[in-house]
């Protein structure tokens, strides 16, 4: 049973990641009473680099970022688990990361930040295919800027790279310089073929921005930038909780209350590390508690008026999910020395007719 000490807010939202902090910030900035409630810990970006520093397998995303008993996450992609399992044709291709703690998976993205195209919203009218976005990019169009000056994302000039996406808006902050192995690998594919190599857009400073410091090229973006040129979503709990938001970490969420009346959400239920049990109320919720999280904690607060889970009337939560799919390829540069491995990762992407933009790393 929860405690006798029950917390209270307009809004309650699971989940610290990039899409629950920010809505806090939001919302606190507007004097709206906040309460986030995270699963894993709170670490600071130090602990995390010197865990990084001593792995002995460097490219393990998840290796700097150990969970802890109460907020388990998958270990890495490889190794196999005890905590997450997937079903369907083929379950195995599907190796899903993910972090429980403050901040969220942002800790350990590549940072690439590319706007969808505006064919992207008309897929059956375009292509025959699957359904048209009840939206517009239009209609998108203020909100990405908003989040490109949230997050700091740098990019091209719009007048001398097209990158597909429409702006009213440039970019917050310059292109970061493409390195040396890219200039040559972007001359190769000039030559030989009718695509471009393009700069991408990145949550990544190019000069200081928003107490952050300049990319200083450090080449392990992935899995942790090591002076926090990149955005993750901790720099917006930190705005959040400055605005006035109450962040509650290792609070484990198991149950979405409901009135049986009318069906709306009312409270919500948490363990805390100890396994003793909270509640907090609120007018309004956010579910953000990452996509696995997230389907996981509506179909275990399965009542009877809805014994497939809340907001599941569909029946597709926790179904039909995808991830980024892509394809690794080596290639041997002879005897011209490319000196990778300086500057950050994913600085450019292929683009060929913007059907599809490909990002690559050198």
């Amino acid at each position: 049973m929860p405690s006798e000490q029950t917390l209270s807010a307009d809004v309650v939202i699971v989940g610290s990641g990039v899409a629950g902090s920010s809505i806090a910030n939001e919302l606190a900035r507007a004097g709206i009473s906040v309460i986030v409630l995270e699963a894993g810990p709170r670490v600071d970006r130090q602990h995390f680099v010197e865990n990084f520093r001593n792995l002995e397998n460097k490219p393990s995303y998840q290796g700097p970022f150990p969970a802890v008993p109460w907020a388990r996450h998958p270990p890495n992609q490889i190794t196999p688990n005890d905590y997450l399992h997937t079903s369907g044709p083929n379950a195995e291709a599907y190796q899903q990361v993910y972090l429980r703690m403050m901040g969220g998976t942002t800790w350990h993205w590549a940072g690439c930040a590319w706007r969808y195209l505006p064919s992207d919203f008309e897929l059956k009218t375009r292509y025959g295919q699957g359904r048209d976005w009840a939206l517009k990019y239009e209609d998108l169009e203020p909100f990405y800027y908003q989040a490109e000056v949230m997050m700091g994302v740098c990019g091209p000039d719009p007048a001398k790279e097209d990158l597909g996406s429409p702006r009213k808006q440039p970019y917050p902050m310059e292109a970061l310089p493409i390195s040396y192995a890219a200039q040559q690998f972007r001359k190769l594919i000039d030559e030989k073929t009718p695509w471009r190599v393009v700069h991408e857009p990145q949550a990544r400073n190019t000069r200081p921005y928003d107490s952050r410091p300049t990319c200083e090229g450090h080449n392990n973006c992935m899995p942790i930038c090591p002076i926090g040129a990149m955005y993750n979503g901790s720099y917006s709990v930190y705005h959040a909780e400055a605005a006035g938001a109450k962040f509650i970490p290792n609070a484990v969420v198991y149950k979405i209350e409901r009135d049986s009346a009318n069906k709306r959400v009312t409270g919500v239920q948490y363990y805390d590390p100890d396994k003793n049990s909270h509640r907090v109320t609120g007018k309004y919720f956010v579910i953000a508690a990452h996509c696995i999280e997230t389907a996981k904690l509506l179909l275990v607060s399965a009542d009877e008026q809805s014994p497939d889970g809340v907001a599941n009337s569909s029946g597709h939560v926790g179904r039909n999910m995808m991830d980024h799919t892509g394809v690794q390829v080596t290639f041997i540069s002879g005897d011209k020395a490319l000196w990778p491995g300086r500057g950050p990762l994913e600085t450019n992407v292929i683009d060929a007719d913007f059907s599809h933009l490909r990002q690559f790393r050198v």
